[in-house]
């Protein structure tokens, strides 16, 4: 046990390391250095708040997509337009009640897949974009994590080898 938190305590300091460096995103978000979004009128659309927790551009969609905390993952087009809005609450609860939406990454630009990080579960899923279903493939991160439903995942980031 005393190694596991020796492990822990030098991996979080080599993450807050890489971190304090400047870093690059893959594909970049094609909009320009002033582009901002109006959250105001996606809360118009879609009926009720939205919470945004990660966001990872799709390439080979061609589309931003965004976790929201309360379940939400929208789908945006390349000017900000909503093009697809799937409420997934539900589906979380089934993993832990309490889960919520807190990262979403892209591992293959060529595949219709997203990974969606999953607070509360401490679980990482994956969303099939055409369908707009969860695949039923999750991997389970609390022997890593813990289990707690509020200290747990916050962000998710895929680096290929």
């Amino acid at each position: 046990m005393k190694n596991i938190k020796l492990l822990y305590q030098f991996s979080m300091v080599i993450l807050i390391l890489i971190t304090s460096q400047k870093m690059h995103a893959v594909d970049v978000w094609p909009g320009g250095s002033g582009t901002a979004y109006n959250f105001h009128n996606l809360e118009l659309q879609i009926g009720h708040s939205v919470e945004p927790s990660g966001s990872a551009w799709h390439a080979g969609q061609n589309r931003l997509y965004i976790a929201s905390d309360e379940g939400d993952l929208l789908e945006l087009d390349i000017n900000g337009n909503l093009t697809n809005h799937w409420y997934l609450a539900p589906d979380l609860i089934n993993l832990v009640n309490n889960s919520d939406l807190e990262g979403v990454t892209i591992i293959n630009n060529d595949i219709p897949m997203i990974y969606l990080g999953v607070e509360g579960a401490n679980s990482i899923v994956e969303f099939d974009i055409d369908s707009g279903t969860l695949t039923g493939k999750s991997w389970d991160l609390k022997s890593w994590m813990g289990s707690s439903t509020s200290t747990g995942l916050e962000a998710l980031t895929f680096v290929p080898n």
